[in-house]
C-alpha cells in the first residue's frame, strides 16, 4: 500500500543532499578514483578502466526494491559477459552482507550468493558512497551508475538499465542529452526538497493549500516534468483528498506519461490500493493499468499485480485471480512472495463465496 507517509519518504529519498556546488559531479564528468574495501566474490576492482564499461549498483540487504532488482542485474551480467562489469556495492558491515549472501533468495532455490553471481562488495568506510553516490546528489536506493570511458554516463533505477546500457555499448548514447537531463533532475530534486517540509506541515495541519500552491509554481516552471506532475497528483488524491480535482488532473497526467509504464502503474496502484483514498475511480485506474501492462508486454509481475488489484476492487474476482497467477509467474525474489500471498487471499475469498452458495437454505 502506498500511504501518504510512504510518498513523503519517497520525496526525502529523491531529494538532493545539501552540499556546495563544487562537491557535485554528474553525468559526463570523470569518475574519481576509489578504493573498494571488501569483495565477497568477483573482485577486486581497483580502478574503473577507461576501456571497460561498468554498472555499479548501490544497494543494501534491508532494501526490498534493491533485492527485487538483483535477478535483472544477474541477467544483464550474463547478457553482456566480457563487455560489462556489474558490481553490487553495499555500505554495510562485512558480517552483515556475508550472512545475507548465504540466505535463500526466493528465486529458483538459489542463495543470494548464487543469484548475485557478479562481483559483490561492501564499502563500510563509506569512501565510495561519498565520492560517487553522494557527490552525484543521490540519496535513495537502489541506484545504478553506468560508467564507461572513465566517465559517468547514466544514473537511475536498475530496472531501467537496459536501454541506456545498450546505447552506451552500441556507441549511440547521447551523452550531451543525458547530461542535460541529469542537470534538470537535480533542479527537480531541489524543488522536491523544498516541498518536503511543506508536505509534512500539511499532513499535520490538514491544510494542503500552501503545499499545493508551491507545486503549482513548480509545475508552471517545468510543465513537462512527470515527477512534479505525479507529486501534485498524489497530493491532490491522497493528501488533500480533493477527488474531483485529482481525477481531472489525473486524466491530463496520464496523457503526459502514456508511454511510461512505471508512472502509469503508480497511478493505478494508488487508486486501487492506497487505504487513504476513499473515492476510487476504477475505470480510470483500469485504463492506465491496462496501458502499463501493454507497454510491458504482460510480463511484469508488479504491473500485473496492480492490474489484478484493480479488477478485484471492481468486483471481478475471477479476472483478478487469473491475472494474479500471471503476476506470480513473472514476479522476482521477495516480490514473488508478496504477490503469491495476495493470490492466496483472492482464492480464499473465492472459496468462501463458493461455500456460501453451496450451503442449504
Amino acid at each position: 500500500m502506498r500511504h501518504l507517509q510512504a510518498v513523503l519518504i519517497l520525496f526525502a529519498l529523491c531529494a538532493v543532499v545539501p552540499a556546495h556546488a563544487d562537491q557535485f559531479f554528474g553525468v559526463g564528468d570523470p569518475v574519481p578514483a576509489v578504493e573498494i574495501e571488501h569483495f565477497f566474490h568477483g573482485g577486486p576492482i581497483e580502478s574503473f578502466d577507461k576501456d571497460k564499461t561498468y554498472v555499479v549498483d548501490f544497494w543494501a540487504t534491508w532494501c526490498g526494491p534493491c533485492k527485487a532488482a538483483m535477478p535483472h542485474l544477474r541477467d544483464l551480467a550474463k547478457k553482456y559477459e566480457g563487455k560489462v562489469v556489474v558490481l553490487a556495492l553495499s555500505d554495510e558491515p562485512v558480517e552483515t552482507v556475508q550472512g545475507f549472501l548465504d540466505k535463500p533468495s526466493g528465486t529458483n532455490e538459489l542463495t543470494w550468493r548464487q543469484l548475485m553471481s557478479f562481483p559483490v562488495a561492501t564499502d563500510s568506510d563509506l569512501s565510495v558512497k561519498k565520492a560517487i553516490f553522494e557527490a552525484a546528489g543521490q540519496r535513495g536506493i537502489p541506484r545504478s551508475f553506468i560508467i564507461s570511458k572513465g566517465q559517468l554516463q547514466w544514473i537511475g533505477h536498475p530496472l531501467n538499465l537496459d536501454k541506456p546500457l545498450e546505447e552506451v555499448l552500441g556507441g549511440t548514447w547521447d551523452l550531451a542529452k543525458a547530461k542535460q537531463k541529469f542537470t534538470e533532475d537535480r533542479e527537480i530534486n531541489a524543488m522536491l526538497e523544498e516541498f518536503e517540509p511543506l508536505a509534512k506541515n500539511a499532513k499535520t495541519s490538514g491544510n494542503w493549500d500552501e503545499a499545493l500552491a508551491y507545486l503549482d509554481q513548480c509545475t508552471a516552471k517545468k510543465p513537462e516534468n512527470a515527477r512534479l506532475a505525479l507529486t501534485k497528483w498524489n497530493v491532490l488524491l491522497v493528501g488533500a483528498q480533493k477527488y474531483d480535482d485529482a481525477y481531472a488532473y489525473g486524466e491530463k497526467l496520464a496523457k503526459k506519461v502514456w508511454d511510461d509504464a512505471q508512472s502509469l502503474n503508480d497511478i493505478a496502484c494508488t487508486i486501487a490500493d492506497d487505504a487513504m483514498v476513499k473515492v476510487r475511480n476504477l475505470d480510470f485506474a483500469l485504463k492506465v493499468a491496462e496501458r502499463a501492462n501493454e507497454l510491458t508486454e504482460g510480463i511484469d509481475g508488479a504491473i500485473l499485480d496492480t492490474l489484478a488489484r484493480v479488477h478485484y476492487e471492481a468486483g471481478r474476482l475471477e479476472e483478478a485471480i487469473r491475472l494474479q497467477k500471471k503476476a506470480v509467474e513473472h514476479a522476482p525474489g521477495e516480490l514473488a512472495e508478496q504477490v503469491r500471498a495476495q493470490l492466496e487471499k483472492y482464492e480464499a475469498e473465492k472459496a468462501k463465496k463458493s461455500g456460501e452458495k453451496e450451503k442449504p437454505e
